[in-house]
């Protein structure tokens, strides 16, 4: 992958998405400068902290130019781009669990008003339950694509999202159309993430991609360590009553 282009600001979808996984560093860069604020707001979602987003948004664009080369569709780019990053957004909300940093009530002075009241109800929310919000709300996906983007069934995808969404909309009246239901929770989360995306050196995002740079590794290798040792440690006492058992 090598080369770049100053016209790619002029291009088309498809031809950004032909130029970058050509290896078209300005290319790639055009879709940085496009679909960063909106992967960062997926991915605040997941994780409640907008340096955590910015981190698993960082994490996905790597993924994203080996991705390109296998020549996505353009019109399924910023789905296909918003299910990475929020495959990452989960990734790292775990990690942020396991060692007791920022979570889903960590920044409400960095949320709009309206989304306040979710904090509670979003750090209740299993990880990969905020991911399907946040792609169905805030990025836009269909069923389908989420089916897909998670490789699921429709059904159980939907009944997962069916069950995140009534966590969030909390009790309702008796005979509330669903569909009321949905976009009062879509408002309610796209008000939740409106957030303050700093803008980000799309040239450098790009150069820092092609190169495979990921960000932090060390810090998911630690706490991915601490995890097992905790578990060990944890299951101690029943190894112990096995072996006296003996």
């Amino acid at each position: 992958m090598t080369g770049s282009r100053p016209e790619a600001a002029d291009a088309s979808a498809e031809e950004l998405v032909h130029r970058a996984a050509g290896g078209d560093l300005a290319a790639f860069a055009r879709i940085v400068r496009l679909h960063n604020e909106e992967m960062t707001r997926v991915a605040f979602v997941i994780t409640g902290d907008l340096d955590s987003a910015v981190r698993a948004t960082e994490a996905a664009w790597p993924l994203a130019w080996d991705g390109l080369g296998r020549r996505r569709p353009p019109d399924a780019l910023g789905p296909w781009l918003c299910s990475l990053v929020a495959t990452e957004a989960v990734m790292v909300a775990m990690c942020d669990s396991a060692d007791g940093t920022a979570g889903p009530a960590g920044r409400p002075d960095e949320r709009a008003e309206a989304g306040l009241a979710l904090d509670v109800v979003m750090d209740r929310l299993d990880p990969g339950d905020r991911a399907l919000l946040a792609l169905r709300h805030i990025a836009g996906l269909s069923l389908d694509e989420l089916a897909r983007a998670k490789r699921r069934s429709r059904s159980s995808v939907a009944a997962r999202l069916e069950r995140a969404t009534a966590a969030v909309a909390g009790p309702q009246p008796l005979g509330t159309d669903p569909g009321v239901v949905e976009r009062e929770v879509a408002y309610r989360l796209l008000a939740y993430a409106g957030v303050r995306v700093r803008p980000v050196d799309a040239d450098a995002v790009a150069r820092r991609a092609r190169t495979g740079e990921q960000f932090d590794g060390t810090r998911v290798v630690s706490v991915a360590i601490s995890l097992v040792a905790g578990a060990l440690v944890a299951g101690l006492p029943y190894l112990a009553m096995l072996f006296h058992r003996r």
